[in-house]
């Protein structure tokens, strides 16, 4: 073969191999990592290995086959091509290595830091280029490529002027070997593509995190104020249920929960110094098996993908941006194509999250306009009320009644701009003919106390913290709405996306399937206004906490019990007659109904221990750097 044929043959072969190569490298250990043959996700495999590959193509397709094409004139020239081949090869592993690396660490761990602005003789640079600890990451990064690309160089410059080099070399430029590399090429893509359109008649799936919205604040759980005007027109042609318990009163387990369909005491992720186990399989993961895309975006904070959130995710954008931003984001998603095949969804925000501080015109909406008391619920300030309680209970929170309404007013606000913006997603969803083939499935983590019961925030088990909303909007022609009077968990969650993706878990869920509760398609006869509870559901919800003595809560449809499994105190309120539980049942030690239910928490408290004990560890020690701690510290999680 000619040699003005044969070397840019030989440079594109070599050039296409190189990327299938290193992206296999990489599909490999993220599959290792999380268990995928164990699982037979072999699907799995696969659309990560086109993710990756489409990555990598195009820079290091480029880099080899300059590379190569530099090496060929040069070794016309001079006879040196070997040493020069090896060289740049050499740097272009040492650079792709850097680039993956910083941009992983950049990307995951000092996000916040590229996003904030600081001055800098005088201008306005990235807070990064300022902060040292930035500086070491990038420098320990740049020290190992530099170690690479001279330990590369030393091996290849041999290599490459081996009788084995120059006959692979004349391998690669021949043609039916260049045709197979690019045919390799297109397999990662084609392969996906094809497993994909096995599933397109499958519904979409939008999952949406409300954090900290209660369920008694919205209009069409009874509220009073007109805090959601677009969510209740939504549970008018959806199926809204009742008595929805989230399964922790904080955000990391009660979102874990949802993504595992475990108990918080299983899957054992409470945030701060842990991550989840690679070989715990999540929503994301199951779904993307199956065939879906999987996308995500979140307020960032301990929703961060670092956390396990982010396992099965093909993008997982969790900057923390506000919901406004989050469906602009849905937008260029959808205008790039998201939709073309079946889809799952996750949006999550912290706007109703304090500190309570909702954009104009929203802020004002229901504060009174005369409060002077100079109270700024801000999540320092309240976290500092909590904290002051939590170690002295007779402290008291010091605010006054005029404090907790402009609070809950400011809250309520927030709830209102929320709406506004799920109103948006909404449209945005019917103005692209997706609103009739999709689920949107409408929740919260947890709710917020003001006082109730002496103390403010979300780290106590009572209705208050532990009642979500939940609505569910099927996919179809709207009809009217469906009240369903069971008592669900947020473990349900998963195992009811799972039924309507078509996905059979492949380990042990504790958490329900809700489609029994809403009929086929959400045509549940007799579901609505007085409806009885079905006699074959559950039925029952567990909370739990792992701090202030192990608390524990159990709700069934007569009572609310709490205890603490360290100091076995005992709270029981009749919640239907007593919603905020102010007034604790009289005579529990001799109420029947409560010894059965304490019998019964006690009974799967142990249940739960003994079952995380038969496990592998659930989660991996995790630290977060500088700038993660202070994204924490302003939504109060740290001090």
């Amino acid at each position: 073969m000619k040699r003005w044929i044969h070397q840019p043959l030989a440079a594109v072969a070599a050039a296409l191999l190189a990327a299938w190569i290193l992206a296999l490298i990489v599909t490999a250990a993220i599959s290792f990592e999380n268990h995928y043959l164990q699982y037979g996700f072999t699907r799995s495999i696969l659309f990560v290995l086109e993710q990756q590959h489409g990555r990598f193509l195009l820079p290091v397709a480029l880099a080899v086959l300059a590379i190569a094409l530099l090496a060929g004139v040069r070794h016309t020239r001079t006879g040196r091509g070997p040493s020069l081949a090896a060289g740049l090869t050499a740097l272009a592993a040492a650079a792709a290595l850097f680039a993956q690396l910083a941009f992983r660490h950049n990307r995951y761990r000092h996000s916040e830091l590229w996003h904030g602005r600081t001055e800098l003789l005088g201008l306005r640079v990235p807070e990064a280029i300022t902060q040292w600890e930035v500086w070491r990451t990038n420098l320990v990064i740049l020290a190992v490529a530099v170690a690479l690309l001279l330990v590369l160089w030393f091996l290849l410059s041999r290599l490459f002027r081996t009788r084995c080099a120059a006959g692979l070399w004349r391998l690669l430029g021949h043609p039916v070997v260049a045709l197979a590399a690019v045919a390799l090429t297109l397999l990662p893509g084609w392969g996906a593509r094809s497993l994909r359109q096995q599933i397109a008649d499958r519904p979409h799936i939008i999952l949406v995190s409300l954090d900290t919205l209660r369920g008694d604040r919205l209009g069409c759980y009874g509220y009073q104020r007109d805090t959601s005007p677009r969510m209740d027109a939504l549970a008018e042609e959806a199926i809204l249920f009742e008595w929805t318990f989230s399964q922790a009163p904080n955000t990391p387990p009660s979102h874990m929960s949802i993504f595992t369909s475990l108990y918080p005491s299983v899957h054992g992720f409470y945030g701060s110094g842990d991550r989840l186990a690679g070989w715990r399989v999540t929503l994301g993961e199951y779904l993307r098996e199956a065939g879906y895309r999987t996308y995500a975006t979140t307020d960032g904070g301990f929703m961060r993908g670092w956390y396990g959130f982010g396992q099965g995710c093909e993008q997982y954008d969790d900057y923390r941006k506000g919901i406004a931003r989050s469906v602009d984001l849905t937008e260029q998603w959808l205008d790039a194509g998201l939709a073309e095949t079946p889809f799952f969804l996750f949006i999550h925000c912290y706007d109703v999250h304090c500190p309570y501080n909702p954009p104009p015109p929203y802020r004002d909406t229901y504060t009174d306009p005369k409060y002077d008391g100079g109270f700024n619920p801000g999540c320092g300030q309240l976290e500092e009320i909590r904290g002051r309680i939590a170690e002295d209970p007779s402290a008291g929170h010091g605010l006054s009644p005029a404090d907790i309404f402009h609070t809950e007013a400011l809250y309520d606000a927030g709830i209102l701009y929320t709406d506004a913006i799920v109103g948006r997603l909404i449209d945005l969803l019917r103005a692209r003919g997706l609103f009739e083939r999709t689920w949107l499935i409408i929740t919260s983590d947890h709710g917020e106390e003001f006082t109730e019961h002496g103390s403010v925030l979300h780290d106590r088990l009572y209705h208050t913290v532990t009642r979500v909303p939940l609505i569910i909007r099927p996919p179809g022609s709207p009809r009217p709405g469906l009240r369903v009077p069971e008592i669900v968990e947020l473990t349900d969650l998963l195992p009811t996306m799972l039924e309507i993706g078509g996905v059979a878990p492949v380990s042990d869920l504790q958490g329900a399937n809700l489609m029994p509760l809403m009929g086929q398609g959400g045509l549940r006869a007799d579901a609505g206004e007085g409806a009885e509870p079905r006699g074959d559901w559950k039925n029952v919800a567990f909370s739990e906490l792992p701090w202030s003595g192990r608390r524990r809560a159990i709700t069934t449809p007569e009572l609310h019990l709490l205890t603490s499994l360290d100091r076995r105190e005992l709270e029981a309120y009749a919640y239907r007659e007593d919603p905020l539980e102010q007034a604790p049942l009289a005579d529990q030690a001799s109420d029947a109904a409560v010894r059965e239910a304490y019998r019964r928490l006690l009974d799967w408290s142990a249940e739960q221990i003994a079952l995380a004990a038969g496990l592998p560890p659930g989660t991996e020690r995790f630290e977060i750097d500088d700038a993660a701690r202070r994204e924490l510290e302003s939504l109060g999680y740290v001090q």
